[in-house]
This record gives structure tokens, C-alpha cells and sequence, in this order.
């Protein structure tokens, strides 16, 4: 690793950064570029060697949260998988909704701001396809695989949502076993 590869990544980490403090103090569709790169301390200039607009910005922003969500989510095969898959699925929920805190400005503004739907489209599907290939590697049951995926994957971003947009009303733990129970164990038993 370069310190040129260090630099961009701290500028995209500051533009981000301040991307998100603006959209949560005055909502996505309100801010400018002028206004995210007087809060990074980056010339309008550097900006665009970055990233085309705000979009562009985002849309880097949540793909780099869903690629590391991704990181914690391997998946072992289906042989491989605890014997209590209830279990297993709280644990993953649990992982979840533990990054979702950790990094909760941002999925403030990802989850519930309307204006940037547009931006969690490629996510959505990006997700789905990998939650295909995950329950892909079950018996085949009476539900084809691909509307498992999509409803474990809808069904989840609405948990997140429903969480983050009633201020956490339950622990971490506690979102684990919901999870668990109201999303992967259907989709398991099916």
C-alpha cells in the first residue's frame, strides 16, 4: 500500500464523512457539493477526480458498507452449517444489527431518507444475489430460491429500518433473535 492509495482513501473517507454529518442535519436532497467539500476541508477540484456528484458519492458510501458487511457474513457450505441453525441465525442478526449501530449515521441516512432510494437499489440486488447463492446451497423445498432471497432481503432492510426509525427500542441481542426468528428460520423451513 502507497501513500497515494492512503491519500485517496482518506479523501473519499472525509468526503463521506461529511456527506453524511449534512445529510442527517439537513437531509440528502438539501446539500451541494460546495457544502460537502467545505465540511471535508477538500478542494472543489479534488472532489471531482473522486467522484462525478453527490450520487456518485453515496452510492461509494453504501457500497462500502454492504462490502463489509459482506466480510462478516461468510457463509459456510451447507455441509459445514452448526447443527442449531436457529442459533447460527441469531448470531448473524446479532452481527448485523451490531455493525447497524456501530455505524448507525450512516444508515440513518441510507434507511430513512427518502432521497436516496435511488442508492440502495444496486445494494438491494447486490444482496439478494448473494442470499440466492446462499440458500441455494439448500434442498431445493416448494418456494424457488430467488423469492426466498428476496424476501429475506426486503424483510431485513424493513428490520433495519423499523429499528433505526424507532430509536433501537431493543438491544442488539435481542435484534439477533428477532431476526432469527421472524425472517431466517421461514425461510429455512419452508
Amino acid at each position: 500500500m502507497n501513500k497515494t492509495d492512503r491519500r485517496i482513501r482518506r479523501t473519499q473517507k472525509l468526503l463521506g464523512d461529511a456527506l453524511i454529518q449534512l445529510a442527517l442535519e439537513r437531509g440528502f436532497e438539501n446539500i451541494t457539493i460546495q457544502d460537502v467539500t467545505a465540511r471535508a476541508d477538500i478542494g472543489y477540484r479534488t472532489y471531482f477526480r473522486h467522484y462525478a456528484g453527490l450520487d456518485d458519492l453515496l452510492r461509494h458510501v453504501a457500497q462500502t458498507q454492504l462490502d463489509e458487511l459482506e466480510k462478516l457474513f461468510r457463509f459456510p457450505a451447507v455441509e459445514a452449517l452448526p447443527r442449531d441453525f436457529f442459533a447460527y441465525s441469531v448470531e448473524n442478526g446479532r452481527i448485523l444489527f451490531d455493525y447497524l449501530q456501530a455505524h448507525e449515521p450512516i444508515f440513518r441516512v441510507l434507511l430513512l431518507q427518502d432521497s436516496v432510494r435511488f442508492c440502495l437499489q444496486p445494494v438491494i440486488r447486490h444482496a439478494r444475489e448473494y442470499a440466492e447463492t446462499f440458500f441455494g446451497r439448500f434442498p431445493p423445498g416448494d418456494i424457488p430460491t430467488s423469492v426466498i432471497a428476496n424476501h429475506v432481503i426486503y424483510a431485513t432492510f424493513a428490520l433495519m429500518h423499523w429499528w433505526l426509525e424507532n430509536d433501537k427500542p431493543y438491544p442488539v441481542g435481542r435484534m439477533g433473535e428477532i431476526f432469527a426468528a421472524l425472517i431466517m428460520r421461514p425461510a429455512i423451513n419452508q
